[in-house]
């Protein structure tokens, strides 16, 4: 964990909005990882890449452009 905190590399966490996983995971990514960005998927539960593909590859892509 101390490693992670220096990391210095952007993070991308996706998050479906419909998630059925406890929210206490991704805050402490959000936590740990002092470049972490995170971007709620709207509709989309656990299984973001099946459940909402568009959305997941435009988030990717958009992270990837900034």
């Amino acid at each position: 964990r101390d490693r992670l905190r220096a990391c210095p590399v952007p993070v991308l966490l996706l998050r479906g909005q419909c998630d059925n996983q406890r929210w206490g995971f991704t805050r402490e990514y959000l936590d740990l990882l002092p470049r972490a960005r995170l971007r709620i998927v709207p509709g989309a539960g656990h299984a973001i890449a099946r459940e909402a593909e568009e959305a997941y590859l435009a988030a990717i892509r958009g992270f990837l452009r900034e």
